[in-house]
């Protein structure tokens, strides 16, 4: 009875969670793949409740059960990652692992109809258990793998959502793998491996839909909860620039600006390569149309490029003066500072800097070499005085 309490549980949780996604109206990318994650556990949870009063139709059931682990492979590149998160080959490498779980699911309704005891099709449940086993584990450490990139670099808010959801998960995976050998017999140990993991994904539905909210939904609340009297005291006197363009400089405009200076300045997203205007958007939940908006009239920009470049240059000329980075090429330094390639790297310092980084680069560490030199010079000519 408690085994089937804690699965109606699972079951209640794991739907309760995919009807929050379907209500969200502007859905993203973590939306979709977790509502599928969620789907994925309570059909999983449906089989587990009613195993063996199901006969085959199990099968059927454990068919739907196919983006576990995957599925939540791709729920945590949609948390953390800004830029493209699930690509085609994410896709494909999750789908395959779908795959091979509808086919194992598939051989075991055949052996089940049939009533067959064929060796080869036995045989072939056990590769392909084995493979989808090795496959999970590979996807489970990738999931942990999002969670630990960028954590050196995040702060604040982003450094909180990533330590719980680490704290979360990895907690979760070590409760299943070492927990269940605290049990007394060969034959408790199944159950109570069941139980164990069980309670893990509940927790590990739970605390994703709150750094959901949290990431997703929470800035966006804050932004209506400000009071128009601190917009109307934030908002940069441009008495020019409000004659010119009043939609520029009503009080939403001045919040999002200062949205994105705090994205761009706290999470350092100029860094991150091949950034674009739909990038910000999405992180901010807002029209592409605003935010280049904003770019132009309150950053006085002549486009996005041209701000987030200079952003770009502004960090690379520090790590150029750097003596420590004298030996890294100038295609590092590019790479470093959000460039895809050496070439608009060298393009771009060039047009703001007038000289290439190379140029830059030796211009500076010569000065920083003549500073002692001549700093000595003198001392001896005062000496000798």
């Amino acid at each position: 009875m408690e085994f089937l309490n804690i699965h109606s549980a699972l079951l209640a949780v794991s739907l309760s969670t995919l009807l929050l996604q379907l209500l969200v109206r502007q859905k993203q990318t973590i939306h979709i793949v977790f509502a599928i994650f969620c789907g994925s556990i309570a059909m999983f949870a449906a089989k587990q409740m009613g195993d063996e009063q199901m006969g085959v139709y199990k099968y059927l059931i454990g068919m739907g059960a196919c983006a576990t682990c995957n599925g939540f492979w791709l729920v945590a590149r949609a948390l953390f990652r800004e830029s493209n998160p699930i690509s085609t080959k994410h896709i494909l490498i999750a789908g395959g692992l779908a795959f091979l779980l509808i086919a194992g699911q598939g051989l075991g309704l055949i052996q089940s109809i049939n009533q067959s005891e064929w060796a080869v099709l036995q045989q072939s449940r056990v590769a392909l258990y084995e493979i989808v086993n090795l496959l999970s584990s590979c996807l489970l450490v990738l999931a942990a793998w999002e969670g630990c990139r960028g954590l050196s670099k995040a702060q604040g808010q982003q450094l909180w959502q990533r330590l719980l959801f680490l704290g979360s998960y990895c907690s979760a995976v070590l409760a299943c793998t070492v927990l269940a050998n605290f049990a007394s017999t060969p034959e408790s140990m199944a159950e109570f491996s069941k139980v164990i993991a069980t309670i893990c994904a509940i927790q590990i539905i739970i605390v994703t839909q709150i750094i959901i909210y949290w990431r997703f939904h929470r800035k966006i609340a804050l932004s209506h909860a400000i009071s128009p009297l601190s917009l109307k005291d934030s908002a940069p006197k441009q008495t020019n620039l409000c004659a010119s363009n009043n939609m520029a400089d009503n009080e939403a405009d001045h919040l999002l600006a200062k949205q994105i200076q705090q994205v761009l300045e706290q999470e350092r997203l100029y860094l991150q390569a091949n950034l674009k205007v739909a990038d910000i958007a999405r992180h901010l939940n807002v029209s592409e149309y605003r935010i280049s908006r904003i770019f132009r009239h309150h950053f006085n920009a002549r486009n996005f490029n041209q701000f987030i470049n200079e952003k770009r240059i502004s960090h690379a000329k520090k790590l150029l003066k750097k003596t420590e980075n004298i030996h890294w090429p100038i295609l590092v330094v590019g790479l470093e500072s959000g460039f895809a390639s050496v070439g608009p790297f060298t393009r771009a310092f060039k047009s703001i800097c007038d000289m290439t980084p190379n140029q830059y680069r030796m211009l500076h560490q010569s000065c920083g070499r003549n500073l002692p030199a001549t700093s000595t010079t003198k001392n001896s000519q005062m000496t000798s005085a």
